[in-house]
């Protein structure tokens, strides 16, 4: 009896409304989120944040929910070391503020600022210095851990995938590795599936030294697979460790707030150097 009551006392709690008058005002702030990487495309994204108390579908579309773009907000991108500021004009299709190798170099090494200007909702700036090496990748292997089989037919398997990166010794260094891999069926349509497994590492206590690294897949079948290996600078590594932190925590404990560098704002600016095969 108690056991039931408990779980009716917790499902009714979890449901209650927090009375707006009790629960702290903050005012919008600029959101911005932008990774940079020498010959690719920049693209930030630029947002505001919405009160806590904020319960609406932000699109139409239930499972493509997000923050509308800000469209009139000024963003520029410089070289702090070499330039004056560049504008990054928006484009209406991706919703992005786009610029292109042709028209703004990134470079290994090297530092860059990203400033954004609002009416309404004042200046938010961010710095990031691209790595200057990119990842030295002794070795990496795909082995199939276990076949799946249903009825006599192999049907998925279990895949471990593993490597060693060679770490540059004497500077403090981030790295993300991905493993993306793609499926196809037919079925009165053709479908086609993604998803992916990462993980992220640093040198702290192996500098200069080989960095192991494991990832694990379970039961898929897949027909093709790509695998990044990146460098990071410092921003981009604690934001995506306190992400994964935030979406795969316990209910139970105090959240993790995702980290942001972005100043008189919230969100992230960072970089990367990227081997892909």
């Amino acid at each position: 009896m108690f056991a039931g009551f408990t779980t009716i006392f917790y499902t009714y709690s979890c449901i209650e409304d927090v009375p707006d008058d009790i629960l702290p005002k903050a005012e919008p702030k600029l959101v911005v989120e932008s990774f940079i990487s020498p010959n690719d495309t920049i693209r930030v994204r630029v947002c505001q944040s919405l009160p806590i108390n904020y319960n609406y579908y932000l699109t139409s579309d239930d499972h493509y929910n997000e923050f509308p773009p800000l469209r009139d907000a000024s963003v520029s991108i410089r070289n702090t070391h070499t330039g004056n500021p560049i504008s990054i004009p928006y484009d209406s299709l991706s919703g992005f503020y786009v610029l292109y190798p042709s028209q703004f170099s990134v470079e290994k090494g090297q530092e860059y600022e990203l400033k954004v200007n609002h009416t309404e909702l004042g200046e938010a700036l961010a710095r990031t210095r691209v790595p200057s090496s990119t990842p030295d990748l002794l070795s990496v292997k795909i082995d199939t851990a276990e076949v799946h089989t249903y009825e006599g037919v192999e049907t998925d398997y279990d895949l471990v995938i593993s490597g060693i990166i060679k770490d540059t010794g004497g500077e403090k260094n981030f790295y993300r590795i991905i493993f993306t891999f793609y499926y196809c069926y037919e079925y009165d349509y053709v479908y086609c599936y993604t998803d992916m497994v990462e993980k992220l590492i640093s040198d702290t206590g192996s500098d200069g030294q080989e960095l192991p690294f494991t990832l694990y897949i379970y039961g898929y079948s897949w027909q093709y697979y790509k695998v990044k290996i990146l460098s990071t600078d410092i921003n981009y590594y604690h934001f995506h460790r306190t992400l994964e932190n935030w979406s795969e925590g316990n209910p139970f404990v105090e959240p993790t707030p995702v980290y942001s560098n972005i100043e008189g704002g919230l969100g992230i600016f960072g970089s990367y150097l990227e081997v892909a095969f």
